[in-house]
């Protein structure tokens, strides 16, 4: 079944039960671009709203997994579908995997109501070549002319004439719980303030900007921008695309300009900190870029560009060893596929790696040497390749380094998966686990497994770790069912299509997939595997495995996953809950999740969904650092200082550090079963 058709309680007494709601005809979907359409997609939102209407407009990226899924509820739930369209809003759609191309024909499938509200002059005829396949036929749809002078005007006509015709099909129905979980999402848009006219006017005049630069004229780019701004002193993608602009025109103390107040406006934006990187590259300030990519990966562990321009700037600082572990970490994250250069830097990475363990550059290929360029002004001249201008990544190939960095010291610690400088006596991982019953459950749901593999020999490898913590769920046994299923055949693909591959890619140079994509796929299969042995039951799951210290977690549903270290506890894992959800819209407050009454609601859980999205992450990890992964019934009675204060304690070993805590846990009331696993990294 699709997602939010089932909405679920982790209780013993089964699901929560649904109900179906009224059909109506005053229903309307919004489809828009974010990065060029959101200001006047809240506009159209806050009008129809206040006159009745109950509109959804998504607030959150179509990439957020179960919110995808909602996405397509909600189109096949409203009777209409309007899409925004203007200068940026159609180029990505000629992609077949774009989400706005996606929800139109989502929209064509389910024959709904489909209104095109046409913004600055857009016209369909300008548009043929982005608009194939079944979207040509938007343009046999009644369009609107929408615009800032005359929105009001537009929004009448829009109200009285084109959302007055009933579908052709009949609405999809959605449980009573999805309505909620909708309406709550979605409060955040309401409760913003409507956007005034020179917010809609500097979105106008910010698609203009952007329509020019996606032609390379970017004075005129820029004098939009710079308009939008005037208008709109707070809007922060004018000043990253103004900053972009200006790193193209080779402008970088403006350019930096920019991103510095994009930043200042956005913190968060990961993507305005690795652009500052790299104008901050070209001038030569090789510390302060690798503080911009350090800050971009720590927003995003996922950032491929920022790893492989981090990459470039540790080897234009002679760091070598860290700079082919970047790239490496830029391969595992499937940019040399996206990005077509997959076997180019898998080569340079080899030739590298060479010339490291001889300290000389006598092994490198004359490709690769025509590719390294001597420097002569301490900075790497600029190799672009754009990823879009909207999102203004700038991909710079590994390819410019100077013979006398190749000469590299003796015994420097090189990339992954390699590490020699780590004595083998001390690169054992300990750990510890434990599961109860709790004081309350009268069976336990959860389930726990770890699995640890280590190599001592004259071809010694990194120790192999796999630790997976399972909460079941869909009443007394098929919880019980489910997460044991899910724990020991997670086990076995792991063992057969991660571990035995790399022993053999170690021993005759194999081709291995990314282990990250492995285990996607492994807990893939296992969730199509329970639907058919339990389909009643499900659970949450959070499963790592650790390659000498690097990290790869697959995680779904509200188990955690916790890095501790000197420096303190950090959770890596999102709680895939409805209280979060709330958190993370500023609904309610972290202290209020705590003892919300519906904190035990979660949505998204193996087993309950047509597809399952699974979060990853990937992680390097400090010596003598402790991973700590456990269910709810652990986290919600142990305070995270309780959590570090008894994994950190140095008398207690991992082991005892796990009876600790279950007994903690159960001395707070044991309201639910508790599982926990403590690993222990190695010192150096």
């Amino acid at each position: 079944m699709d997602f939010f058709r089932r909405i679920f309680s982790k209780t013993d007494e089964g699901f929560t039960q649904t109900e179906q709601p009224k059909t109506e005809q005053k229903t309307v979907f919004i489809s828009y671009r974010r990065e060029v359409s959101s200001y006047i997609a809240r506009a159209v939102f806050m009008d129809l709203r206040t006159h009745g209407f109950d509109v959804f407009m998504d607030v959150e990226s179509i990439n957020a997994g179960e919110f995808g899924r909602a996405i397509q509820h909600q189109i096949a739930a409203r009777a209409h579908f309007v899409v925004i369209l203007g200068p940026g809003s159609v180029e990505r759609c000629a992609d077949e995997g774009d989400w706005l191309r996606h929800e139109i024909e989502t929209a064509l499938d389910h024959r709904r109501n489909i209104i095109p509200l046409l913004c600055d002059n857009f016209t369909f005829a300008g548009s043929e070549q982005h608009l194939t396949g079944r979207l040509a036929q938007l343009s046999s749809f009644n369009g609107l002319n929408i615009h800032h002078d005359y929105f009001d005007e537009a929004m009448t006509k829009l109200r009285t004439r084109f959302l007055v015709q009933p579908p052709d099909v009949p609405l999809a129905p959605l449980s009573t719980q999805e309505q909620r979980v909708i309406r709550e999402t979605i409060a955040a848009v309401a409760s913003q303030p409507a956007p005034t006219r020179d917010e809609l006017q500097a979105e106008a005049l910010f698609r203009q900007g952007y329509a020019w630069q996606k032609d390379n004229d970017f004075d005129k780019a820029i004098s939009f921008y710079d308009q939008a701004i005037a208008l709109n002193p707070q809007y922060t993608k004018a000043y990253y695309n103004r900053g972009l602009a200006h790193y193209y025109r080779k402008e970088l103390p403006q350019a930096i300009e920019n991103y510095d107040k994009a930043i200042a406006l956005k913190p968060d934006y990961a993507k305005a900190y690795n652009n500052r990187g790299l104008a901050r590259f070209e001038q030569g300030q090789l510390t302060e870029s690798l503080a911009d990519y350090d800050e971009a990966i720590r927003l995003n562990s996922t950032y491929a560009i920022a790893y492989n321009n981090r990459g470039n700037s540790r080897a234009a600082s002679g760091d070598f060893a860290s700079a082919v572990a970047d790239y490496e970490w830029y391969l595992l994250l499937g940019g040399g596929r996206e990005y077509g250069n997959q076997a180019s830097i898998e080569k340079i990475i080899q030739e590298l790696k060479v010339a490291v363990e001889s300290g000389s550059d006598q092994g490198l290929s004359d490709t690769t040497r025509r590719q390294f360029v001597k420097l002569t002004t301490g900075m790497l001249p600029a190799v672009p390749h754009e990823d879009g201008i909207v999102d203004g990544e700038t991909l710079f190939q590994p390819n410019v380094i100077t013979q006398e960095l190749m000469m590299i010291p003796d015994g420097v610690t090189r990339g992954l998966p390699v590490e020699p400088a780590i004595a083998l006596e001390q690169k054992l991982l300990t750990y510890g686990q434990a599961t109860d019953v709790g004081m309350v459950r009268s069976n336990n749901q959860d389930a726990i497994a770890s699995l640890v593999a280590s190599n001592r020999s004259d071809n010694p490898r990194p120790d192999f770790g796999l630790f997976i913590v399972a909460d079941g769920m869909g009443g007394h046994l098929d919880g019980e069912k489910a997460s044991a299923l899910v724990a020991q055949m997670l086990e076995t693909e792991v063992v057969s299509q991660i571990y035995l591959p790399l022993n053999r890619a170690a021993t005759d140079d194999s081709d291995t997939p990314p282990i990250s994509e492995s285990l996607v796929t492994a807990v893939q299969k296992v969730d199509t595997a329970l639907k058919q042995a339990v389909p009643d039951g499900g659970c949450t799951l959070t499963a790592a495995i650790l390659v000498g210290n690097l990290m790869f977690v697959a995680h779904v549903g509200d188990t955690r996953l916790y890095l501790i270290n000197d420096s303190g506890i950090e959770q890596l894992t999102r709680d895939h809950t409805l209280v979060q959800r709330l958190v993370e819209l500023g609904q309610i407050t972290p202290e209020e999740a705590k003892d919300h009454p519906k904190r035990n609601v979660v949505y998204r859980a193996l087993g309950q969904n047509d597809e399952l999205e699974v979060d990853t992450l990937m992680r390097r990890l400090p010596p003598r650092a402790q991973i700590l992964v456990c269910s709810d019934g652990l986290w919600g009675n142990v305070s995270d200082v309780e959590l570090r204060e008894i994994v950190r304690n140095p008398s207690l070993s991992p082991q005892e550090a796990c009876n600790k805590l279950v007994a903690l846990a159960n001395e707070r009331g044991g309201s639910d079963n508790i599982s926990v696993i403590v690993v222990q990294m190695p010192g150096v």
